[in-house]
């Protein structure tokens, strides 16, 4: 073991350890003592040490207890990489405390049995940054640790304390009080924080009798400015509802709402009539990739051709209206005349070229008439995320919207 975790490890067996500044909790998820003008910190199981100085943070790694994760494994991608003092990068600004816990939903590894240990920064200006302890390798690139950035929706935060979850099994947690006594459940906000991101998050919505899907999805779309699309219906066909609105989230451990509720509040059109999903939802997240929404009150999020499902497990990532096996059906569906020239031979060429367009990210694809010798370029389109579709104008280089 290196000389500076040994180090650590002997400061931290001659001095008294409590959880974030908290001598009398029995619960703690992380230790920590300070030396000088130095804070040193650790998980409850002693597999990452940090320490925070003037301001900056550093972290070290206790071999020897990876290795009771590791040893089963001829090779992995921490190979050499446990030894070494990683400061962390990207931080907003100058670092007041830390607590380090194990979150299952925060800490995804290949490892089996490891919990990537999370940690929360409480900066000098009262945001919470967060930080996966995982250094794990990639061929041709140096290890490091970066922020990930503040918790959205999280601020004035004065004190961090390491305690045993409200909800759920009671797994440990990091609670943050703010200035005026409110506690937050800062697992909440680090896993929400998933929900607005570059891609969307769908479900594939299969029949109850034969267990089939047919083309049928459940697709939202959240923003970080508090707006949310949501659209269902098959896309292949371009047979799909939209609904646009807001959404809001309970965080605070003592609002009358259960933190960790989404509220979703939106609007559609049936024909002339409008249409609205008005529900509070329970938003369980068993990855940073997955979560399930679990309806609490109010509307369901699908009410049509008996798919009547109180809860629906979703995924991030490719929209299935940009996606290979859609990308041409759904062009020739929403646009007649699209699909007359593909009837009359011209053909698809998708490129993996993504565009931003009005905010959202899309995916160009070419329709031409494919050569003896190669594919011709003919009018190029983009389709978003959402299921916005886009003509190229290549004279003034401008996408004009067809939907």
């Amino acid at each position: 073991m290196k000389k500076i975790t040994a180090i650590i490890l002997c400061v931290i067996l001659c001095l008294t350890f409590a959880a974030c500044k908290d001598d009398n909790s029995s619960n703690s998820g992380d230790k920590t003592v300070t030396v000088a003008e130095k804070v040193i910190r650790s998980d409850n199981q002693g597999l990452v040490y940090l320490s925070i100085e003037n301001g900056e943070a550093t972290v070290t790694f206790n071999a020897d207890k990876w290795a009771d994760y590791l040893d089963r494994y001829n090779a992995t991608p921490y190979d050499g990489l446990l030894s070494k003092a990683y400061p962390v990068k990207e931080l907003s600004g100058k670092v007041k405390d830390a607590c380090i816990v194990q979150i299952e939903s925060l800490g995804y590894s290949e490892v089996e049995g490891l919990v990537i240990p999370t940690i929360f920064l409480l900066m000098e200006d009262g945001t919470v940054e967060q930080v996966s302890a995982d250094v794990a390798g990639e061929p041709g690139k140096d290890a490091e640790l970066k922020s990930k950035g503040a918790l959205p929706w999280i601020k004035d935060i004065v004190s961090l304390k390491s305690e045993n979850d409200t909800e759920g099994v009671g797994a440990l947690t990091v609670f943050g009080t703010d200035s005026t006594g409110v506690r937050y459940n800062l697992r909440i906000p680090a896993e929400l924080r998933a929900l607005y991101s570059e891609n969307v998050w769908f479900a594939e919505i299969y029949d109850g009798i034969n267990y089939k899907n047919q083309g049928y999805y459940s697709i939202l779309y959240f923003s970080k400015e508090g707006n949310v699309i949501y659209k269902r219906g098959r896309v292949k066909q371009a047979e799909i509802e939209t609904f646009e609105g807001t959404y809001s989230l309970s965080l605070a451990e003592d609002d009358e709402t259960r933190p960790g509720l989404l509220t979703l509040d939106m609007t559609g059109k049936d024909g002339a009539a409008e249409k609205k999903i008005q529900a509070k939802f329970l938003a369980d997240f068993s990855s940073p990739f997955r979560f399930e929404l679990m309806l609490s009150e109010g509307d369901l999020l699908l009410d049509k051709d008996n798919k009547i499902n109180e809860n629906i497990t979703f995924e991030r990532g490719d929209s299935p209206f940009y996606s290979d096996e859609n990308l041409g059906d759904y062009l020739c569906a929403v646009s007649p005349e699209i699909k007359g020239l593909v009837n009359n031979g011209m053909i698809f060429f998708a490129e993996a070229d993504y565009p931003v367009i009005e905010g959202e990210v899309c995916r160009s694809i070419w329709l031409g008439t494919d050569g003896p010798d190669q594919f011709v370029k003919e009018i190029l389109y983009a389709v978003s995320i959402t299921g916005r579709v886009y003509e190229n104008d290549m004279v003034y280089d401008v996408w004009k919207p067809l939907t």
